[in-house]
């Protein structure tokens, strides 16, 4: 018995990490057929990326939407995670938050309709709910945003 639930840790804990996708901001990246290319500013050079390939199912205690991610000259200045909100959820759910919050270095600060950010070093983090906009995909999401500071993206 023992045996079983050794192999079936080791299968889950290999298979869960095979689907698991996570992006850093300044990796170098080099999009492939995982990736749907959306947009390009010409403003900042950035081409912006949806992320279709396996992925977890939930981040942060929702069901995890879609993942776009920005590249400027082959390396990630921008993450976004859209995560799909519950039915009884009004803006950024509490649980969301305080599961952000947990792995950060200092917390995010609430601003005026409910968006929530920091700035830790050279990036940008915001969390905040979404209705129709364009990193939303028109979609009623939770964005969780982690960019470059924009005077670092038009260097």
């Amino acid at each position: 018995m023992k045996i079983k639930i050794f192999i079936f840790s080791i299968v889950f804990l290999f298979s869960a990490n095979s689907f698991s996708q996570k992006f850093e901001i300044g990796k170098r990246l080099i999009p492939d057929k995982q990736f749907k290319l959306l947009d390009f500013s010409p403003m900042t050079r950035v081409l912006t990326y949806q992320y279709i390939g396996p992925k977890e199912s939930h981040l942060y205690n929702r069901k995890l939407g879609e993942i776009l991610i920005g590249i400027q000259n082959g390396i990630i200045v921008t993450i976004v995670y859209n995560l799909i909100p519950e039915k009884e959820d009004e803006g950024v759910p509490n649980t969301t938050l305080e599961s952000i919050q947990k792995k950060m270095s200092q917390p995010l600060i609430q601003f005026r309709y409910g968006c929530y950010a920091a700035n830790i070093g050279n990036k940008t983090i915001s969390l905040r709910r979404r209705y129709n906009s364009p990193l939303s995909l028109n979609k009623d999401r939770i964005m969780f945003f982690t960019t470059i500071k924009y005077s670092i993206l038009m260097q």
